[in-house]
C-alpha cells in the first residue's frame, strides 16, 4: 500500500510540493488549475480518516482498536468502501509499519 492506495500514486508528497512550489515561482496563474487537477490526490475524507485511525492505534491498546474503530467509524458514517479499506489494508499496513513495543495510552505517561 503506497499514499493511502492499493496501488502506488504516480508522486510521493514530496514531489507533489515541489511541483506546487515550481508551479507558483514558474507557471501563469492560468495553468495552475489543470496541474492541480493532474495530481493523483486522496480525497479529504480518506485523509482524515486515515490520520485519525493512526491517531486511534497509536493511542488505545491493539486489542481494542479493532472493537473501537467499526463503532467510531459508524458514529462518523465512514461509507463502507472508506471503511473497509481503512481496516482491511490501511489499518494492518500502518500498524505494520509504525509497530512501537509501548503504548501512547494516558495514563502510561509521565
Amino acid at each position: 500500500m503506497h499514499y493511502t492506495n492499493e496501488i502506488q500514486r504516480p508522486l510521493t508528497g514530496l514531489q507533489i510540493i515541489s511541483t506546487v512550489t515550481n508551479m507558483f515561482l514558474n507557471d501563469p496563474v492560468t495553468s495552475w488549475r489543470s496541474v492541480y487537477r493532474s495530481f493523483d490526490l486522496p480525497s479529504y475524507t480518506l485523509s482524515i480518516a486515515c490520520t485519525v485511525v493512526t491517531a486511534i492505534s497509536l493511542a488505545i491498546p491493539p486489542e481494542n482498536v479493532d472493537l473501537a474503530l467499526p463503532v467510531i467509524m459508524d458514529v462518523f458514517s465512514v461509507d463502507q468502501s472508506t471503511k473497509a479499506f481503512l481496516l482491511d489494508s490501511y489499518l494492518p499496513e500502518a500498524s505494520r509499519r509504525t509497530y512501537l513495543p509501548f503504548s501512547f495510552m494516558y495514563y502510561q505517561r509521565s
